[in-house]
C-alpha cells in the first residue's frame, strides 16, 4: 500500500513540475507589437506588449533585436507597410524559436524598401528624369509602375529580331568586342553578352565607338565572349523607346523612364532603395517567419548566412533584384507554403552548407523574367537551387512556373525531389533542365540515395538566339557530368524541345515507371570525353511514345563501343501510333552520324527490351488537302529520270509483271548517292515521295533528303526507310527549308546493301493539315484521385482499353490513343 501511494505522489509531483515549467515559459516569452499606421517608437517596452500601444518602425525592431529571447513573438499589424531592412542579432533555442508573425485582420503586413518617385522633369522624346537621393543600394534593380515590374531599356528591343541580339563580329580581348555600329554613345550603359548556351553576362561599358565596345570587368564570370554570339546594350537613356523602359546612373543618381505620350503623374512609380529586407547576423539560430509580405529589394529579400533552424511559412516574397531567399552555411532551413514571384536571378538559392533543407508546398513564378538583369556566370535563372552538399534535403509539392533557366537544381546524398510541378522553363537560356543535377566537378564521388519521384515536368522551351545553335533545346530531367546514385521514378515529362530524360556521363541510375509525351528525344544517354562511361542504368516499366515528326524514343551515343554495357532495359511500353520504323538511334566510334534503328534492330543488336511491348496503331498524322505531281516514274523502258548516280551502278531491269524497274548496286567502298531532279521549289513547301522498294538486305537504313535543304541543315533534312526482302511501299514527307530553282531528291544508300530495286516513284508538292484529337494526355497534379471523361474508345501503350472515363492517381498521368 505504501509503495502505491508513493508512486501516486511522484506522478503528482511530475505533473505539477510540468505545469510550473509551462507557466514559467509563458511568463518569460513576450509579444511585441508593431504598427506603421498607429504605432509610436516612443512607447515603452511594457507598452509595446499591447496591440493598443505598438511600436512603429523596423528601426525600433533593430534596436531591441539583441534583447529578444526564445519564445518571443514580434507581431506586425496586417494591412500596414513597414519600410527598411530587418537586422536580427539574437535567435531562439532548439524547439523554441523567436517568432515573427502578423496580427489583426486584412492583408499580410508588407516589409519593403520601395519608395514612390513623384518629382519628374521632361527631358524630351517622351523621357522623364528624376534625381534620386534616398537610395542605399549601389545599383538599382527593381522598378515598378502601377505595381508591375519593368525591365531596363535596351537596344535593340527584344522584338527587333533574333530576340534583340546583335552579333559579335570579332574580339579584341576578353573585355572588348566588335559588332554593329551603335547609333548613340553607349558610355555609361551596360553590355549584355550571350557567352554560351547557359551564360548571359552583364558589364558596365567603359567606352563605345564605331561598333567597338570596351567594358569593365565588374561581376565575376569564368567565361569569355565568343565570336558569332550575341550581345545588346541596356540601362542607357538612349535605349528608352517603349513604355516603362528605364535607366539609372548610379554616379549621377538620375532615373530616366520612357512614358511616350503619357505623364508620370498618371502612374504610381516605385523603386527599391535597399539591398535586403531581412538579414541576420552570423550565428543567429532558431527563427520563424510567418504571414509576412516581403516586397522589393535590389539584392536578396531574405539573406541568412551561418545560422540554423530557420522557418519561413505562409509568406509572400516579390521583386528581388537577385534572389528571393539566399542562404549559406545554414542547416535545417525550412520554406513552406510561400508564394515567390519575380526574382531577377533566382527564387531560392541555398549555397553550400545547407543540409536537411525542406522546401515544401511553395508557388514560385517568374524567376529570371528578363534576359539581362540576372547575376553573371553560372547558377542564375534557377527556380530552386540547393548545392551538392545539401544532404537529406527535401523539395516536395512545389509549383515552379516560368523560369529563365532550370526549374530545380539540387544535390546531396539522400535528397528527394518529389511531386513538384515544373512548367515553362529555359525561357532565356538553354542546356538546362526542368530538374537538373550534376556532380559539381567531383568526378569520382559516389553519391547515393537521391530520388526524383512523381514530378510533372512540362514545356521545356530553350532559347538559342544569340548563340551558334540552330535549335531551342531544353531537357526535362537532366543528369549531367558524372551524376550518380539517382532513382527517377513515376515522373511525367511532356512537351520538351530537347530530351525528356538526359543522362550525360551518368551512372547508377534507375529510370522506372515514367511517362513521356511530345519530346524531341524521349531518353538520351551520352558518354563523351567530359566524364566516365555510362554504367548500371536500369530502364524498366516506362511508357514511351513517338507522336511528333522525327520524335526519337531512345538515343544512345558513346565514344567507346560499349552500348550493350550501359545497363538493362526491359519491360517498357512503346506507343507507336504512326507505325514509324526508326524510333531509336545509336552512335559509336567510327561513325560520323548516328544509326537509325527500328524496335527490332535496337533490341536484337544490343539484347535490350526483353518483355517490352511496342503498340502500333497505323494512324495517319496528316490529312492531305492538295497534291501537285512533280514527277511520276514507272521505269517502263529506261532509267533516264535518274539525273545522277555516284559510287554505284544504276540499271534498268525488265520484269514480266511491271515492265521494268530501277536497280541500284552500291560500290563496296562508299555510300551510294542517287539524284532525281525536281526543279523549282519554295521554302517551307512539303514534298511527298512515294515508291516501291525491295532489297535482299534486311533492316538496312536508307536516307532520303532534299539536296539544298541538306546543305543548310542535315538533321532536319534527312528522312529514312528500311530495306526489306519482302518489298514495301514507302511514303515519306520532306520539308524544304530553302527556295531554289534546281532542287533534287537524293537517296543515300549504305555501301554494303544488296542491290536496291525501286519502282513507281511519285514525287508531289502537297498541302496538309494535322489530324487532331488522336491522343488523350492528362496529368493529375493533386493529392486526390481525379476522373476525366472520355469520348470514344482509347488504348494505352500496353494495350489496355478505356472508354467513358479514366481515373488518374495523384501526381500521375495518362497517354491514350483514340482507336474508334
Amino acid at each position: 500500500m505504501h509503495e502505491v501511494l508513493n508512486g501516486k505522489t511522484i506522478c503528482k509531483f511530475l505533473i505539477c513540475l510540468g505545469i510550473l515549467l509551462l507557466s514559467s515559459h509563458s511568463i518569460l516569452a513576450t509579444d511585441y507589437y508593431f504598427s506603421a499606421s498607429s504605432g509610436s517608437d516612443k512607447y515603452t517596452l511594457d507598452e509595446s506588449q499591447s496591440s493598443l500601444t505598438p511600436w512603429r518602425s523596423i528601426q525600433k525592431l533593430n534596436e531591441i533585436s539583441a534583447s529578444l529571447k526564445a519564445g518571443d513573438r514580434v507581431l506586425f499589424k496586417r494591412g500596414d507597410i513597414f519600410h527598411g531592412t530587418i537586422i536580427l542579432s539574437r535567435g531562439g533555442t532548439s524547439g523554441n524559436p523567436i517568432f515573427f508573425d502578423a496580427y489583426g485582420t486584412g492583408e499580410k503586413p508588407i516589409i519593403t524598401s520601395l519608395i514612390k518617385i513623384e518629382t519628374w522633369d521632361h527631358i524630351g522624346d517622351g523621357v522623364y528624369r528624376s534625381k534620386i537621393s534616398d537610395i542605399a543600394s549601389n545599383k538599382l534593380k527593381i522598378l515598378l509602375i502601377d505595381d508591375e515590374l519593368k525591365e531596363v531599356g535596351r537596344f535593340p528591343n527584344f522584338d527587333d529580331g533574333n530576340a534583340g541580339y546583335l552579333t559579335i563580329k570579332s574580339l579584341n580581348n576578353d573585355l572588348s568586342i566588335n559588332g554593329k555600329d551603335i547609333p548613340f554613345d553607349a558610355n555609361g550603359g551596360e553590355i549584355v553578352i550571350r557567352k554560351n548556351q547557359w551564360i548571359i553576362d552583364t558589364y558596365p561599358i567603359k567606352q563605345s565607338k564605331d561598333g567597338t565596345v570596351d567594358y569593365w570587368n565588374v561581376g565575376k564570370s569564368n567565361y569569355r565572349p565568343v565570336e558569332g554570339f550575341g550581345y545588346f546594350i541596356q540601362n542607357h537613356v538612349k535605349t528608352l523607346d517603349q513604355f516603362g523602359e528605364w535607366s539609372y546612373s548610379k554616379d549621377e543618381k538620375n532615373l530616366s523612364i520612357y512614358f511616350g505620350d503619357r505623364r508620370p503623374s498618371e502612374a504610381s512609380i516605385e523603386i527599391a532603395t535597399n539591398d535586403y529586407l531581412l538579414v541576420s547576423n552570423l550565428l543567429v539560430h532558431n527563427l520563424s517567419f510567418k504571414n509576412l509580405h516581403f516586397k522589393g529589394a535590389n539584392k536578396n529579400l531574405i539573406n541568412i548566412e551561418k545560422s540554423s533552424n530557420i522557418v519561413i511559412d505562409k509568406c509572400l516574397l516579390e521583386y528581388a533584384g537577385e534572389n528571393a531567399v539566399y542562404s549559406f552555411n545554414t542547416p535545417d532551413f525550412t520554406l513552406t507554403n510561400n508564394e515567390i514571384r519575380y526574382a531577377l536571378s533566382g527564387a531560392i538559392f541555398f549555397w553550400h552548407g545547407t543540409p536537411r533543407s525542406v522546401i515544401l508546398n511553395n508557388l514560385i513564378e517568374s524567376s529570371m523574367p528578363f534576359q539581362g538583369m540576372a547575376k553573371n556566370s553560372d547558377l542564375t535563372g534557377i527556380g530552386i537551387y540547393i548545392a551538392g552538399d545539401a544532404e537529406d534535403s527535401q523539395i516536395i509539392n512545389n509549383r515552379i512556373i516560368d523560369t529563365g533557366y532550370s526549374g530545380i537544381h539540387f544535390g546531396g546524398n539522400n535528397s528527394v525531389v518529389k511531386n513538384n510541378l515544373v512548367k515553362n522553363f529555359c525561357l532565356w537560356k538553354q542546356d538546362g533542365g526542368g530538374i537538373y543535377m550534376n556532380s559539381e566537378g567531383l568526378v569520382n564521388i559516389n553519391n547515393v540515395g537521391r530520388e526524383i519521384v512523381g514530378n510533372i515536368v512540362l514545356n521545356g522551351m530553350g532559347a538559342s538566339n544569340g548563340t551558334n545553335e540552330d535549335y531551342n533545346i531544353a531537357e526535362g530531367i537532366y543528369l549531367d557530368d558524372d551524376t550518380r546514385g539517382v532513382k527517377i521514378e513515376q515522373n511525367t515529362v511532356a512537351h520538351i524541345n530537347g530530351k525528356g530524360i538526359y543522362l550525360h556521363n551518368a551512372n547508377s541510375v534507375d529510370i522506372v515507371g515514367n511517362l513521356f509525351f511530345d519530346c524531341e528525344v524521349q531518353l538520351q544517354l551520352s558518354h563523351d570525353i567530359l566524364g566516365n562511361p555510362i554504367r548500371d542504368v536500369i530502364i524498366t516499366n516506362n511508357q514511351f511514345s513517338s507522336t511528333r515528326d522525327r520524335e526519337i524514343i531512345f538515343s544512345v551515343s558513346s565514344i567507346k563501343t560499349d552500348i550493350d554495357k550501359i545497363g538493362f532495359s526491359s519491360n517498357n511500353y512503346f506507343l507507336n501510333p504512326y507505325n514509324r520504323e526508326f524510333i531509336f538511334v545509336t552512335k559509336e566510334p567510327g561513325y560520323s552520324y548516328g544509326k537509325m534503328r527500328s524496335f527490332e534492330d535496337w533490341s536484337g543488336t544490343f539484347g535490350f527490351e526483353e518483355s517490352s511491348i511496342e503498340q502500333q496503331f497505323s494512324l495517319s498524322r496528316y490529312k492531305i488537302l492538295s497534291e501537285e505531281i512533280i514527277k511520276k516514274i514507272d521505269f517502263k523502258a529506261d532509267v533516264k529520270a535518274i539525273s545522277g548516280t555516284y559510287n554505284a551502278s544504276s540499271s534498268w531491269v525488265g520484269t514480266s509483271y511491271n515492265n521494268g524497274l530501277l536497280k541500284v548496286t552500291p560500290n563496296s567502298s562508299k555510300e551510294a548517292l542517287i539524284y532525281i531532279q525536281i526543279g523549282q521549289i519554295a521554302s517551307e513547301e512539303i514534298i511527298l515521295v512515294e515508291m516501291d522498294v525491295q532489297s535482299e538486305s534486311e533492316n538496312q537504313t536508307i536516307e532520303i533528303f532534299l539536296e539544298k535543304t541538306f546543305n543548310i541543315n542535315q538533321d532536319l533534312a534527312i528522312s529514312y526507310f528500311n530495306s526489306s526482302p519482302k518489298g514495301e511501299s514507302v511514303s515519306i514527307f520532306l520539308k524544304s527549308l530553302v527556295e531554289t530553282n534546281q532542287e533534287s531528291v537524293v537517296f543515300r544508300i549504305p555501301s554494303n546493301l544488296q542491290p536496291l530495286l525501286i519502282d513507281n516513284i511519285k514525287i508531289a508538292k502537297i498541302t496538309r493539315e494535322e489530324n487532331i484529337n488522336q491522343f488523350f494526355f492528362r496529368f493529375n497534379y493533386s493529392e486526390e484521385i481525379a476522373s476525366f471523361p472520355l469520348i470514344g474508345i482509347y488504348k494505352n501503350a500496353n494495350g489496355q482499353v478505356f472508354k467513358d472515363s479514366i481515373s488518374i492517381n495523384p501526381f500521375r498521368s495518362v497517354l491514350l490513343v483514340k482507336v474508334d
